[in-house]
């Protein structure tokens, strides 16, 4: 797993972790703010904590494995950890392991702008037809000038959440 990716958080201890970890998943809570889309707002976004495991290699660490589509890589500023003891058993050669937030802001991650690139969207009539008929003046003056065009053109953007599958 990558940390420039954004798919795991490393929690350090000051005491060695006892027992499965692995069943505190729901006690995790991983937030932050992130564009919905290119120079778009930031919305409030929590992150999925796919699985909890003892850090191979650092010592007193666990390691929070991101869920494979809900990566933090596009976080914007800071991100928090939560953990909620109420839900949670973690402990410790110290005890039981109280609720905390931690809240930091990760470096050197690679963002994936979703979507790619800004687009743009044009809206206009694709073809105008118009009758012209036959009409007659009997006492008309001049030159006449018909002009056609349409009236109004409406557009409806919808939101691609909003669409019925």
């Amino acid at each position: 797993m990558s940390k420039a990716e954004g798919k795991s958080i490393v929690i350090k201890f000051t005491e060695d972790l006892v027992g499965d970890v692995a069943e505190n998943i729901l006690a995790f809570t991983v937030t932050g703010k992130q564009y919905k889309y290119v120079h778009g707002p930031l919305l409030d976004k929590t992150y999925g904590v796919d699985s909890i495991e003892i850090h191979p290699t650092v010592l007193k660490a666990l390691l929070l494995n991101m869920s494979l589509f809900n990566n933090f890589n596009n976080v914007e500023g800071n991100l928090t950890v939560e953990y909620d003891a109420t839900k949670g058993n973690l402990s410790g050669t110290g005890g039981v392991v109280e609720s905390f937030i931690e809240v930091f802001t990760p470096t050197e991650l690679i963002q994936t702008p979703n979507p790619n690139v800004e687009e743009y969207i044009a809206v206009a009539p694709i073809e105008v037809v118009a009758d012209l008929l036959d009409i007659e003046y009997p006492k008309a003056y001049g030159d006449e000038i018909i002009t056609v065009a349409p009236f109004e053109v409406t557009a409806t953007l919808i939101d691609v959440e909003d669409i019925n599958p």
